[in-house]
C-alpha cells in the first residue's frame, strides 16, 4: 500500500489538519484502521488523532482517493468528532 499526500489544510479553529491523498494498494481496499496508520507513519502523527472520512476508489481499479483529519490530539479529536452508537443485538440473537 503507498499512500501520496496530495492536499494539505490547516484549520485552526477546529485545531486540526484536513488532508487529501492518494492511494495505491495492490489486493482489496485498506480498512480505515490501515490507511489511519499509513497517515500516522507519514505525518508523525498519533493514530488516536487520525480520522478517516472518506475512502473513494472505483470499481476494477486498484486507487483510491481518501478524506482524512488529523487532530492535533486525541482530547481534540473526541471534543470535535461525533460519537459512535454502539449497535444494538439484532432480536432474538444470543447475548
Amino acid at each position: 500500500m503507498e499512500l501520496k499526500i496530495t492536499d494539505q489544510k490547516e484549520n485552526p479553529l477546529l485545531l486540526r489538519k484536513e488532508v487529501r491523498a492518494e492511494l495505491s494498494f495492490d489486493k482489496a481496499t485498506p480498512s480505515n484502521a490501515e490507511v489511519a496508520k499509513a497517515l500516522a507513519a507519514k505525518l508523525s502523527a498519533s493514530e488516536d488523532a487520525i480520522v478517516v472520512k472518506k475512502i473513494a476508489g472505483g470499481f476494477g481499479k486498484l486507487t483510491a482517493s481518501v478524506t482524512a483529519y488529523v487532530y492535533a490530539s486525541k482530547e481534540q479529536k473526541d471534543k470535535i468528532e461525533p460519537k459512535v452508537k454502539a449497535k444494538a443485538p439484532a432480536p432474538g440473537a444470543a447475548q
